[in-house]
């Protein structure tokens, strides 16, 4: 699944796609539904997958579960609108109690590029945990995602790379200090500052998405893959490939556009050209059973 947005027609898309042999993707669908309703807010902010295949749609102004068609399953919006908003948010599923829930780190008000907060909520969209004080990993957290082990632990990425490991359960409300360590160095040097963090929950891999290319790790592992494009900067996002494990699909900045690759170690392949998107903008992609 591939999402698109844009303020400037108002407009936002979920476009999906089949994963062929060798990375290929084919069949586009689009989730019009989510284009039409205007309620949803003007822009995608963040879109993930919970393991049974429900998608998560993170908008300005609500988080909204989709169904297999596209259409609203259930809709979470606790905040009034008129006299607050939440500026970003990341979504991602987490497990707790051996179930996959879905966690969202927001940002309200005026907080732009760096999270405030954690909300975790069931596969029916109520809340069981909002953590309201979050660490200050030199500062502030820029990014967060589930621990690649599949356990109920959050990696939190802050200032400079610095990356903590926090446990999380239903009663979780703050996390103080510097969290357990991860285990490896996700920050390469090679591939520029680190941005941001995502995982795959399904292959247990944490990719680290880098200025000038991305970096996997497979939980447990020793070693970090590290994949670029010749020309891609400000990597958006990015997933792996279910078929290869040191192979990913990366949204980066290419030709003065947000465009989508699929990148192996043997090079990359331009599957979406940002440029026939008009005024939108890719800027999340993710695996859902198989498909893109």
């Amino acid at each position: 699944v591939v999402a698109s947005s844009s303020s400037s027609t108002g407009t936002t898309k979920v476009m999906r796609y089949n994963i062929g042999s060798g990375g290929s993707i084919t069949d586009c669908r689009q989730t019009e539904v989510v284009q039409v309703q205007r309620a949803f807010g003007n822009d995608i902010e963040s879109m993930t997958a919970l393991p049974n295949g429900t998608q998560v749609v993170g908008v300005s102004g609500a988080i909204i579960a989709l169904d297999d068609d596209g259409f609203p399953k259930w809709r979470w919006q606790l905040w009034d609108m008129e006299t607050s908003s939440y500026s970003d948010l990341e979504l991602f599923p987490v497990m707790l109690g051996g179930t996959p829930h879905i966690g969202a780190l927001y940002a309200g008000g005026y907080s732009y590029g760096t999270f405030d907060g954690l909300l975790v909520l069931d596969s029916t969209g109520e809340v069981v945990t909002n953590v309201t004080d979050l660490p200050g990993l030199d500062t502030s957290i820029d990014s967060g995602a589930p621990h690649p082990d599949g356990s109920a632990r959050i990696v939190l990425m802050g200032g400079w790379g610095s990356t903590g490991v926090y446990d999380i359960t239903s009663g979780t409300t703050s996390w103080t200090g510097d969290g357990a360590s991860l285990g490896v160095q996700l920050e390469r040097e090679a591939l520029g500052e680190l941005e941001s963090l995502e995982t795959d929950l399904g292959t247990g891999r944490l990719i680290g998405l880098h200025q000038d290319g991305v970096a996997i790790w497979s939980s447990g592992g020793a070693s970090v893959t590290e994949l670029s494009c010749d020309g891609c900067s400000s990597y958006e996002a990015a997933t792996v490939d279910p078929n290869d494990a040191r192979a990913a699909f990366g949204i980066c900045y290419y030709d003065n556009e947000d465009s989508l690759f699929h990148m192996t170690r043997s090079g990359c392949e331009l599957l979406i050209d940002g440029s026939i998107l008009d005024s939108r903008r890719l800027n999340e992609v993710f695996i859902s059973n198989g498909s893109l």
